[in-house]
C-alpha cells in the first residue's frame, strides 16, 4: 500500500479524497490507480489532439480528467485538465502543449507515489 507520507507536496488532498469514499483507504487507492490510467491515456490522446489542432478534442479530454481529478481530490492534475480544456473552448491552443507535460509530470508523480 502506497505510503501516505510520500505524497508529493500539493497533489493530493488526502483527506478530502478518502472523505469522498466514505474513509475506504484500498477503494481510494484503487480510484488513484485508475485515474493514472485515465490520465495515460487522455495524454496519448491530447498530444494526436494537438498535432492535429484539434481544440475540440483537447477541451472533451481536459474536461473529462478535470473532472475525474476534481472528485478524487487531486486538484494540482485537475488544475492543468481545466487550463487545458479553457484553451481547447478557446480553440487557442497557444501553450497547451506545455500544459500537457505538466499535467504528464503530475500523473508520474502520481503513479510514482503509488507504487511506493
Amino acid at each position: 500500500m502506497a505510503d501516505i507520507q510520500r505524497i508529493p507536496e500539493g497533489l493530493i488532498n488526502w483527506e478530502e479524497g478518502l472523505n469522498r469514499v466514505g474513509g475506504d483507504e484500498e477503494f481510494f487507492l484503487e480510484l488513484l490507480t485508475d485515474l493514472v490510467v485515465l490520465g495515460e491515456e487522455n495524454i496519448s490522446d491530447l498530444h494526436s489532439a494537438l498535432t492535429e489542432n484539434n481544440s475540440d478534442a483537447v477541451m472533451r479530454l481536459g474536461h473529462s480528467l478535470k473532472g475525474a481529478a476534481a472528485n478524487l481530490g487531486v486538484q494540482s492534475i485537475s488544475d492543468y485538465a481545466f487550463q487545458l480544456e479553457k484553451k481547447g473552448k478557446e480553440q487557442n491552443l497557444d501553450l497547451a502543449l506545455e500544459l500537457v507535460e505538466q499535467l504528464e509530470k503530475r500523473l508520474d508523480q502520481l503513479k510514482s507515489f503509488l507504487e511506493s
